[in-house]
Order: C-alpha cells, then structure tokens, then sequence
C-alpha cells in the first residue's frame, strides 16, 4: 500500500490523532504520530522515559511510534500511516501530505490564525469543526470566512461536551486513550475516515476492533 501522510492543521486536535493512531494499529496497521504544534498537546499526551528523546529520535510507546521530529522518509520508513499535528505551524513538510484534515472552532483568535488554506493542492481534506455552540456565530459564517469548501462527506460537526473536553484532560495526565465515552460524532468519524483510509477492511471488521480497543482502554 502507498503511505498515508495526513496533516492535522489548526486548533489542538490531539485527542483525535490519539484516538485514529490506536485504531488503525488496532487493524493491524503500523502508525508514526509527529508533534510539530506550537502548543506540544500531542506530546503530553505521551509519557517519555528519561533515556529517550523523541525531539532526536522516534519512540515507540503502546506500539505506536512518536517524535516530534519534523516528517522526513528517513523516520517514516516502515510505517503505513503517519499522522502529523501541526497546530497553526505550516513547515517544509506540509507539501508532503496526502491528505489534510482542517480543525476549527467558533473562537475569533482561531479563526484568524487559520489562514491560506486554498494553497495546498488538489489533495482529499476534511473539516472539524470541534465544541461547536449553537449561536449567531453559526458553522456557515466560520467555513465561509475561511474559504472553506465543505460536502456531507468531508465535514464533521462535533458539539461541544464535556466527556470529550475531560478525555483530552485525562488522555495528558495519564497518558491513556480513553474510548468509553467518546461522543457519537466523534465514533461516526473516526469509523468513516478509518473506511476511506482502509478500504480493503469492511465497515463490520473496522466496528468490532473499534469495540475491541474500546473495551481495552
């Protein structure tokens, strides 16, 4: 299979790299996480042993592999999937990305930070629009003012709920993935982009490991 690179750009995402990297190893697939974010929300989410360093090398932690090198073939190697959370930050490495998913939110300061997202290329992109709040500040006027073309296909709507603001807590002080109580938006995701990225496996098989890692975090 040809290697899936898939940026994470815009608001701090973690939790669904987090949660997309434990299934898709949970499927069998090998999987590199990169935290190139300003913020390192990624990083903290991955407890690091004193005698390694994922800023000079990649770490292997619950059989996933981290760094926060930035993306090179060199690290890559072996690996199907790599996901990388940028945060804000575009790099070198951006132009390497076979697919995009943008992370937005109602926030001003956000929104203002997220910009030049019609020059990437003609790649497959999804929209997030995290914590959403219903208010005058509606999901049009955000993706309208980002320039952002969006189907029913490519753009998911996660409302804002506290089980999901308390796994992120969770997942950077314990270190854990937790699936118990992930919001039906987010499992009808994390299902959906799982069957564009592994379209050999069935909806039945990617479901039943989904309840698997479920039950084993």
């Amino acid at each position: 299979m040809n290697k899936e690179i898939i940026g994470f750009y815009g608001i701090d995402n973690f939790d669904i790299v987090l949660y997309l990297a434990n299934l898709l190893k949970g499927l069998g697939k090998t999987v590199l996480m990169i935290d190139n974010s300003e913020s390192g929300s990624l990083a903290c989410s991955v407890p690091v042993l004193s005698e390694l360093d994922s800023k000079n090398e990649v770490i292997e932690y619950q059989g996933i592999g981290f760094t926060t090198l930035e993306y090179d073939d060199y690290i890559a190697a072996g690996y199907d999937y790599i996901l990388v959370h940028y945060g804000f930050i575009k790099n070198e490495t951006f132009k390497f990305c076979t697919r995009l998913v943008y992370s937005v939110n109602q926030l001003k300061h956000n929104v203002e930070k997220m910009n030049n997202l019609t020059n990437v290329g003609e790649i497959p992109k999804q929209v997030l629009f995290c914590d959403y709040v219903s208010c005058k500040i509606d999901q049009k006027y955000i993706l309208d003012k980002l320039k952002l073309e969006t189907t029913e296909d490519n753009l998911f709507v996660f409302d804002l709920d506290l089980y999901d603001i308390k796994n992120r807590i969770l997942s950077q002080y314990n270190s854990t993935v937790n699936f118990k109580k992930i919001t039906p938006a987010v499992k009808d995701y994390l299902i959906n982009t799982v069957k564009i990225l592994c379209p050999e496996i069935s909806e039945k098989e990617i479901k039943k490991i989904y309840n698997k890692v479920r039950r084993s975090k």
